[in-house]
């Protein structure tokens, strides 16, 4: 074997493990996962590796991929937001209950 078709064979290991856990999988798990293939692919770029047919052939197969990693990405992206916007209004509406006041100050009931 070799070195290319060992990368490769790294990234192609690496991308399944995460494509057949993907239904589990939360966001500290897909973060490792790119930071892992991205540092796969510097690797391949410093050494030079140049690929072979065959190791084009699974380069494409892993790029079939991407798509599926992308929409779990931005379904991953999605519910970071609305729990950034639910907190957000839980933030607002325990400011509007919270007392902005001395506690030693008075109140005047001028309805009388």
């Amino acid at each position: 074997m070799t070195i290319s078709g060992e990368y490769i064979d790294c990234l192609y290991d690496l991308t399944l493990q995460v494509i057949h856990r993907l239904d589990v999988i939360n966001y500290e798990e897909m973060a490792s996962f790119v930071d892992q293939r991205e540092s796969l692919v510097n690797n391949m770029k410093a050494d030079g590796i140049q690929l072979n047919e065959s190791d084009k052939a699974k380069v494409k197969q892993l790029l079939e991929y991407d798509q599926i990693l992308i929409n779990k990405m931005s379904l991953l992206k999605n519910e970071a937001a609305s729990w950034l916007n639910k907190q957000g209004t839980i933030r607002v509406q325990k400011n509007a209950y919270s007392s902005n006041y001395a506690p030693d100050s008075l109140f005047f009931d001028m309805k009388n």
